[in-house]
C-alpha cells in the first residue's frame, strides 16, 4: 500500500533547485540571445525571402485584377528586384568557390606547366620540328604542302591564344586596385543598407509593399555580402590565378616558336623541292628545245616557248624562298621593336618626367634606330607590282591549260593555224609530246604563282604591324 501510493506521489522540486533553474536559464538567454538576434534582419525579421516565393508573388501580382496599376507596377518592380539580389548573390557565390579552389589548385597547375617548360628548354628545342612528321625526300609535295596548311592553322590558333592569355594577364594586373574600390564602396552600401531595414522594421507597417521593400533590402544585403566574400576570394587568389596564367602564356609563346621553326622547315624543304623540280624542268625544256633545231618551226617555236615557261617557273621558285626569308626577318624584326618600346617603357617609369642624362640618351638612341616607314612603303609598292604581275600571269596560264585540255584537237589547231596540212606521224608526235610537257609545265607554273601571291599575302601581314608598332614610339615622352 505504501508503495502504490509512494509510486502515486508527485515529488515537488526544493525553492533552491528552482532558483539554480532559473538562474541557468536566464544566463542562456542572455548568451544565446545575440547570437540569434545576429542571424535575423533588423527588428527580429525572419530570413530573406526565397526564389520560388518570390516567383510565386510575381505571378500572383500580375494577375491580379482588383490591384491599381500603380501598386502593381511598384509591388512588381521590388520582387523582381529582390530576385535579382538573389540572382546576383547565387553567382557570386559559385565565383567565390571558383576563387577557392583556384587557390589550391593552381599552384600545382601551374609548377606542372613550368616542369614541362624547364624540361623542353633542357633538351635543347620545346618541340623537334620534324620529329612527328612522317616526312623524307619520297614524300610527295600534296603531302608537304598539306602539312604546311595544318601547321598554319595550328599557329593561328596558338598566336589568338597567346593573345588572349596575353590581354588577361594585363586585365589581371589592373584588378586589385579596382576590387579594393569596389570593396569600400560595397562595404559603405552595406551600412547604409543596414540603416534602411532598421527604419522599415521600426515602422511596424504590414503592407505588402512594406513587405516587398523588406525583401529587397534584405536580398540586398545578401548579395552584397556574397559580392564582398567573392572579392575577398579573388584578391586572396590572384597571385596563384596571375602565376598560372603567366605558366600558360609563356607555353603558349612556346608552343608557337616550336611550330614556327616546323613550319619554316617544311616551307623550306618544299621550296627546295619546288626548286629542284625546275630545274630539271628547266633542263628537260632546254634538251627539248636543242632538239628541236633544224625541225620544222613550229616544233622549234613550241619547244622554245616551253623551255621559256620552264626558266619562269624557276625564277618563281627563287622568289619564293627570297620571300620566305623576308617574312621571317620581319618577324624578328617585329619581335625586336616590341621588345624595344616595353624597354622604353621601363626607361620612362625609371626617370618619370626627368629624362635627362644617360637614360634620356638611351631613349634617344632606340628612337634613332628604328626602321624608317618610307622603306616600309617601297616595299609594299614593289609587293603590289609583283602580285599584280604574277596575277596576271596567272589568269593566262589558267587561260591556256584549258585549251590544253584536249592534246589532240590542241595539236591540229596548232598545225591549221601554220598552214601545215597531211604532217609526218614523226612531226605529230613530237608536237603531242611538247604539249603534254607544256601543260605539265603550266600545272607547275600556276602552283608557283598561287603560292608566290600566299606567301606575298603573309609578307605584307606581317609588314603591315611594323608601322603600327613603330608609331607607338611617338606616344613616348621625349
Amino acid at each position: 500500500m505504501n508503495g502504490e501510493l509512494g509510486r502515486g506521489r508527485v515529488m515537488m522540486p526544493k525553492p533552491q533547485r528552482v532558483r539554480r533553474f532559473l538562474a541557468v536559464g536566464l544566463f542562456l538567454l542572455a548568451l544565446l540571445g545575440p547570437m540569434a538576434a545576429g542571424q535575423q534582419a533588423p527588428g527580429g525579421e525572419p530570413p530573406p525571402v526565397t526564389a520560388q516565393t518570390l516567383q510565386a508573388k510575381i505571378a500572383e501580382t500580375e494577375s491580379a485584377a482588383d490591384l491599381p496599376e500603380e501598386t502593381k507596377s511598384r509591388l512588381l518592380s521590388l520582387y523582381q528586384r529582390a530576385l535579382r539580389n538573389l540572382e546576383a548573390a547565387a553567382a557570386d557565390k559559385a565565383e567565390a568557390q571558383a576563387f577557392r579552389e583556384a587557390l589550391q589548385t593552381a599552384p600545382a597547375e601551374a609548377q606542372v606547366i613550368r616542369e614541362r617548360l624547364t624540361e623542353a628548354s633542357a633538351a635543347g628545342s620545346p618541340e623537334p620540328p620534324t620529329v612527328a612528321l612522317p616526312v623524307d625526300d619520297a614524300t610527295p609535295l600534296a603531302e608537304l604542302e598539306t602539312f604546311i596548311q595544318q601547321d598554319r592553322g595550328d599557329l593561328a590558333l596558338t598566336e589568338k591564344r597567346l593573345a588572349d592569355l596575353s590581354q588577361r594577364l594585363e586585365a589581371a594586373a589592373a584588378r586589385p586596385a579596382a576590387i579594393r574600390q569596389r570593396l569600400q564602396a560595397a562595404e559603405q552600401e552595406q551600412t547604409e543598407n543596414l540603416a534602411q531595414r532598421q527604419l522599415v522594421a521600426a515602422s511596424g507597417e504590414a503592407s505588402a509593399e512594406a513587405q516587398a521593400r523588406r525583401w529587397a533590402l534584405e536580398t540586398r544585403a545578401e548579395a552584397l555580402a556574397a559580392e564582398i566574400e567573392m572579392l575577398n576570394q579573388e584578391l586572396l587568389s590572384q597571385p596563384a590565378r596571375l602565376e598560372l596564367l603567366e605558366a600558360k602564356r609563356d607555353k603558349a609563346a612556346q608552343d608557337a616558336a616550336a611550330i614556327g621553326r616546323r613550319l619554316a622547315l617544311l616551307e623550306g624543304l618544299v621550296t627546295q623541292r619546288r626548286q629542284a623540280d625546275a630545274e630539271r624542268a628547266r633542263a628537260a625544256a632546254e634538251a627539248a628545245r636543242l632538239d628541236a633545231e633544224g625541225r620544222h618551226p613550229l616544233v622549234v617555236q613550241l619547244a622554245e616557248q616551253n623551255a621559256a615557261l620552264s626558266a619562269d617557273i624557276a625564277e618563281t621558285v627563287t622568289r619564293l624562298d627570297e620571300i620566305r626569308l623576308q617574312t621571317e626577318a620581319t618577324e624578328r624584326l617585329r619581335q625586336q621593336l616590341e621588345g624595344d618600346f616595353e624597354s622604353a617603357r621601363e626607361v620612362i617609369d625609371i626617370g618619370g618626367a626627368n629624362l635627362s642624362g644617360e637614360l634620356g640618351n638611351l631613349l634617344q638612341q632606340q628612337r634613332q634606330a628604328l626602321p624608317d616607314l618610307r622603306t616600309f612603303r617601297r616595299e609594299a609598292r614593289a609587293r603590289e607590282e609583283l602580285a599584280s604581275e604574277s596575277g596576271v600571269k596567272r589568269v593566262l596560264h589558267r587561260r591556256e591549260q584549258q585549251r590544253l585540255a584536249d592534246t589532240d584537237a590542241y595539236v591540229d589547231t596548232l598545225l591549221a593555224d601554220a598552214g601545215v596540212e597531211d604532217a609526218p606521224a614523226s612531226m605529230r608526235a613530237r608536237l603531242v609530246d611538247l604539249v603534254d610537257e607544256r601543260r605539265t609545265l603550266l600545272d607547275n607554273a600556276i602552283a608557283s604563282e598561287d603560292l608566290l601571291l600566299r606567301r606575298l599575302g603573309g609578307l605584307e601581314a606581317a609588314q603591315s604591324s611594323l608601322p603600327t608598332t613603330i608609331k607607338r614610339f611617338d606616344e613616348l615622352p621625349t
